[in-house]
């Protein structure tokens, strides 16, 4: 099918209108923070990054084809996903937030073997967990950014006549900031390492930054979504 250019930049600009509303530019924050704060390699920012884009654009095409094909209900759909998905980031960027701090002591078997017996095993670790953080932030829909998807993003695709292209397009457009930062921030995290000689003192330094980050953004998830302490 023919990706028509007009209608790609508006599901592009979809997109990007997306990733900047308050809700989900609070989450990418500390998704920026867990992907690049290792002073690390490139390469592995990179594939994090991809990885991330991959999830995200995934989970748009199937919630899409859902939608198109008739299998879902975009409203149901819609409802379902803001109540629920919300409710479970919350605890998750707190358990995260808290791991990074040390506040817990968190060690499954055949990760900490993982992370002794592989190069970089923490990193390798951390650099696969891009792809799922990449599908749940592609569910984590909030009123604005549900009628950005399941309305006009919806009617793009219907009157073109695409059940993948334009939510891939979308999909896009919504991690562009995302990955431009974590890379962004990678590569300077890695810089200042270099610079002063102190790499390990560096990513101390940006592990703790990063749980910090992290934690208030879960603590805020909760107060909003599940406990409703927080009108926005």
């Amino acid at each position: 099918m023919n990706l028509h250019e007009p209608s790609a930049a508006v599901a592009f600009g979809l997109g990007l209108w997306t990733a900047v509303q308050p809700c989900p530019m609070t989450s990418n924050v500390a998704v920026v923070a867990w992907l690049g704060r290792r002073a690390g390699s490139i390469p592995q920012g990179v594939f994090a990054v991809l990885l991330f884009v991959l999830g995200q654009t995934l989970a748009f095409v199937v919630l899409a084809w859902l939608v198109l094909a008739g299998v879902a209900s975009s409203w149901r759909l819609s409802i379902f996903l803001q109540q629920h998905v919300n409710e479970f980031l919350g605890p998750m960027w707190i358990f995260i937030g808290m791991v990074l701090l040390g506040l817990i002591d968190f060690r499954l078997p055949r990760l900490a073997w993982s992370a002794s017996h592989l190069p970089d095993g923490e990193g390798t670790i951390r650099v696969w967990t891009a792809f799922p953080l990449g599908v749940m932030l592609a569910l984590a829909f909030c009123p604005v950014t549900a009628v950005l998807f399941f309305v006009n993003l919806v009617t793009i695709a219907t009157t073109n006549g695409s059940h993948v292209l334009y939510p891939t397009v979308y999909a896009l457009g919504a991690a562009m900031p995302v990955a431009a930062f974590a890379l962004l921030f990678s590569a300077g995290s890695r810089w200042l390492g270099i610079a002063f000689r102190r790499t390990q003192q560096v990513q101390s330094w940006l592990n703790r930054a990063t749980g910090a980050v992290v934690l208030l953004v879960g603590i805020y998830y909760a107060l909003r979504f599940n406990f409703a302490l927080l009108p926005w």
